[in-house]
């Protein structure tokens, strides 16, 4: 019920950690960050679909000047 339905755009390694970009059905990005280990458990790829349950959300909002 909470669960968000995503593809998976792109996979950057950054160190310890795996950040993965992803849209969800509207086409807004969400950005993902794993540690390497839970990234390897999940084998994740480009293309597919996956299903997120937010829990450390930010969100940033662009600042606009008229």
């Amino acid at each position: 019920g909470s669960s968000i339905r995503a593809s998976v755009q792109r996979i950057v390694p950054s160190g310890s950690a795996v950040r993965i970009g992803l849209a969800n059905d509207s086409g807004e990005p969400l950005n993902v960050e794993l540690h390497r280990a839970r990234f390897a458990e999940l084998r994740l790829a480009v293309g597919e679909t996956v299903y997120v349950v937010p829990r450390n959300v930010r969100v940033f909002v662009q600042d606009f000047q008229i």
